[in-house]
């Protein structure tokens, strides 16, 4: 499992997006970051449990404290999980990264 910072990386359409603020009518962004749908799909439950309006086949915006609440999640994940810990971690790493420069992080689900 890990995330893919380069768009020429992808091989198919089953991925979940992490754009940067807010969906502007255009999916597969350069700014962006992706998981593999099914690499995606073992971290749903945080974004469920934190997002309430998180919806896994729509594009849900998710404000910065939202976010701050996920990030902190995933932090957790990588420091007890060897599988999806690498990619928790360097989720949680970009999202504060974003945070820095952006109100909001929109999900584009399937």
């Amino acid at each position: 499992m890990r995330l893919i910072r380069d768009k020429s990386e992808l091989k198919s359409t089953c991925y979940i997006e992490f754009l940067p603020g807010v969906y502007r009518g255009k999916c597969w962004n350069e700014a962006s970051v992706f998981l593999d749908e099914s690499d995606f799909f073992k971290l749903k439950l945080i974004f469920e449990q934190r997002c309430p309006a998180f919806d896994y086949f729509a594009f849900t915006t998710i404000d910065a404290e939202t976010w701050r609440r996920i990030a902190a999640d995933l932090r957790v994940l990588a420091a007890v999980d060897q599988e999806l810990g690498p990619a928790a971690g360097e989720l949680a790493d970009w999202v504060q990264q974003q945070l820095e420069s952006h109100d909001t992080i929109t999900v584009l689900g399937m």
